[in-house]
């Protein structure tokens, strides 16, 4: 089996499906209802079964965030 990496603090909406060895980098948006089948970049913003890039997550106020324990991820093991 691949494994699906998620990265910190990244939303995913309702209902996203992603396929087996997709790599979804940190503080990406996945909009409700998106098919994701191949790799999302750090702070893109995307949405559709077309996986369409509509924006991008300033990552310098992101990262700042995270250093400043604003975002919290969980980390659930694979199954």
């Amino acid at each position: 089996h691949k494994s699906v990496f998620i990265g910190e603090g990244v939303w995913i909406g309702m209902g996203v499906s992603i396929t087996p060895g997709v790599k979804i980098g940190d503080g990406a948006i996945i909009g409700m209802g998106a098919v994701i089948s191949k790799d999302i970049n750090d702070g893109e913003i995307v949405v559709g079964n077309t996986q369409k890039i509509i924006g991008n997550r300033n990552m310098e106020d992101f990262y700042k965030s995270i250093s400043k324990d604003l975002v919290h991820s969980v980390h659930y093991p694979n199954s």
